[in-house]
């Protein structure tokens, strides 16, 4: 049983040697995993502003054109790069973590700009720092090209800088979204003053044209930040210029109301909808001990008895279910345009969200007759290898929480795809 939870609930789904691999010792197993993680590390954010900056100038109908085209091909390529590594991993767990703070800070791509460099956002801003501590994954996050224009931050300016003077006001956006969603919470104890007070602190904070610098697309511009001290959550920054927003994340990150919110979070989704409160305390705990060391939070996670419970009660996202899937019966990687337009029919296409809030990570949201429909409907477009048994491949995937009803619905199916179907949308399949 502890295999089969190591690889389907931290992992992202067996694939069929890996139970063999983890029955030893499912615990290490995961623990092993909590290791770095590697992206390709072509197509940055400022060679992709480059090039729609190119085409830009250039403004033809086939320049416009081909900006389109590069634009999708680019979203393509980094979203379904980041999901094929996800499937032939061998630390899966790793790759669910950055799924789960990918979706906590996420961005929507929409428009010229967001559609080609929303992808960069997870892989330079997130990826890099899973393992480290939280504050530097926020800063990162926050001083990222994506975020910035995704939340408006780049068009903020203080109403008493030189900028603001001149009319141009101050966007509350990115300050509100850090405090509500990716900080302490909704219930964090912030006000609209202190959603001011950070949006004043960021004010100036925005994006460099990329043919002026080669040192990233960040770009603090004084002439529009708000001058002078601000007061947030009670405690008064009198920092000047960039180092005042800076010290204002900083000091957001190690409340202790952002170790409730997002240690709630993490277990929640890794775990299950409804975890123990001694199992959330402890990974809280853990979180507020080491001052928001992600490995840590991740380490103590995984080795509490709580999360390793036999039932299997986390319904598992469209993402979830392909990728799982895919482990599942060998594939390493799937075709660009079939792997898009599998997770839009399923209803989590890559940085569609739609909402800074990212995509719902709870059972009532995804399992529904249509979302059943939308998966049963992309596992009949799937070929598997004719020489694997699939009685003997729901033994391999599934181990001791495979039931006896499933089993004898798999060994009595009357043909080959009516097996394949009733093993992949079994409930032991669909939960982890």
């Amino acid at each position: 049983m502890k295999a089969a939870i190591a690889t389907n609930r931290f992992g992202l789904g067996a694939t069929p040697v890996e139970l063999k691999v983890a029955a030893d010792d499912p615990v290490g197993h995961v623990v092993a995993q909590i290791v770095p993680i590697h992206l390709n590390k072509t197509n940055s954010s400022q060679s992709i502003a480059l090039t729609l900056n190119r085409y830009r100038k250039d403004n033809s109908e086939e320049s416009k054109d081909e900006a389109r085209k590069f634009r999708q091909a680019t979203y393509k390529r980094l979203s379904i790069g980041t999901l094929n590594n996800a499937i032939s991993s061998t630390q899966p767990f790793m790759w669910r973590m950055l799924d789960f703070f990918s979706n906590h800070f996420s961005v929507t791509a929409q428009g010229a700009y967001l559609t080609a460099l929303s992808p960069t956002l997870e892989r330079e801003a997130i990826a890099p720092n899973l393992l480290g501590n939280f504050s530097d994954m926020l800063l990162s996050v926050c001083r990222h090209p994506v975020m910035l224009v995704y939340l408006n931050n780049e068009k903020s300016f203080g109403k008493n800088s030189r900028l603001g003077k001149k009319g141009k006001g101050l966007n509350e956006n990115l300050a509100r979204e850090i405090l509500e969603l990716h900080t302490l919470g909704l219930n964090g104890g912030y006000t609209q003053s202190d959603v001011i007070a950070l949006a004043n602190g960021i004010s100036g904070w925005g994006v460099q044209a990329p043919e002026k610098t080669k040192a990233g697309l960040f770009f603090f511009r004084k002439a529009g930040h708000e001058p002078g001290s601000q007061s947030l959550l009670g405690r008064l920054f009198t920092q000047e210029n960039e180092e005042q927003g800076e010290a204002m994340l900083r000091y957001i990150a190690a409340r202790p109301a952002t170790a409730k919110h997002i240690s709630e979070k993490l277990v929640k989704h890794v775990v299950c909808d409804t975890p123990s409160p001694a199992l959330l305390k402890h990974v809280e705990q853990t979180w507020l001990d080491t001052e928001g060391d992600l490995k840590s939070v991740y380490h103590a996670l995984v080795t509490h008895p709580h999360a390793w419970f036999d039932t299997l009660n986390k319904f598992k996202t469209p993402r979830e279910f392909l990728i799982s899937t895919c482990r599942g019966i060998g594939l390493t990687s799937l075709k660009e345009g079939f792997a898009m337009r599998s997770l839009s029919e399923m209803g989590q296409a890559p940085f569609k969200a739609g909402s800074p809030a990212g995509y719902e990570d709870s059972e009532d949201f995804w399992n529904s007759g249509y979302g059943l429909m939308a998966r049963a409907d992309w596992l009949s477009s799937l070929r598997i290898n004719r020489q694997v048994k699939i009685s003997e491949l729901a033994s391999k995937l599934l181990g001791s929480t495979l039931s006896e009803h499933t089993r004898q619905l798999v060994s009595r199916a009357e043909s080959r795809d009516r097996a394949f179907a009733l093993l992949f949308l079994s409930p032991e399949f669909m939960r982890r």
